[in-house]
């Protein structure tokens, strides 16, 4: 079928994914932070301390941390959710890395969420056993 023939609703839903991959350019870097335009994403690392039930979470990006970033964990058990409320990030004595410690309530799977630049989100699990 010629292009001209073409229904408009296709017409239209292909000059939409168009416009939506051209805008995304397929990479990652939408919504990057400045700094670290077309890197990779952060890394982040969790450790759990038992005794104290808290998590420091360290997040180290290849160029200069983004300002704002923010950290929170959410654990869903048998219908009930529990939730760490969003903190932020704080800087280290390194310019790359931002860290955080987080007060866990109770064992079980949680996911810790860090949010930085544009509302890019890494969602990383962890199991807290009693």
């Amino acid at each position: 079928m010629r292009a001209s023939h073409w229904p408009a609703s296709i017409v239209s839903a292909v000059a939409t994914a168009s416009f939506s991959l051209a805008s995304l350019g397929g990479s990652d870097a939408l919504g990057a932070p400045t700094a670290s335009k077309g890197a990779a994403k952060p890394t982040v690392s969790v450790s759990y301390a038992k005794p104290t039930r808290t998590a420091t979470v360290r997040v180290t990006f290849a160029g200069t941390a983004p300002p704002g970033a923010t950290v929170s964990a959410r654990m869903a058990m048998l219908g009930e959710t529990h939730v760490v409320n969003r903190i932020p990030l704080k800087q280290t004595g390194d310019p790359h890395t931002l860290q955080a410690t987080l007060r866990l309530s109770m064992s079980g799977a949680w996911t810790i969420q860090v949010i930085y630049g544009n509302s890019r989100e890494i969602d990383i699990p962890l199991k807290v056993r009693s």
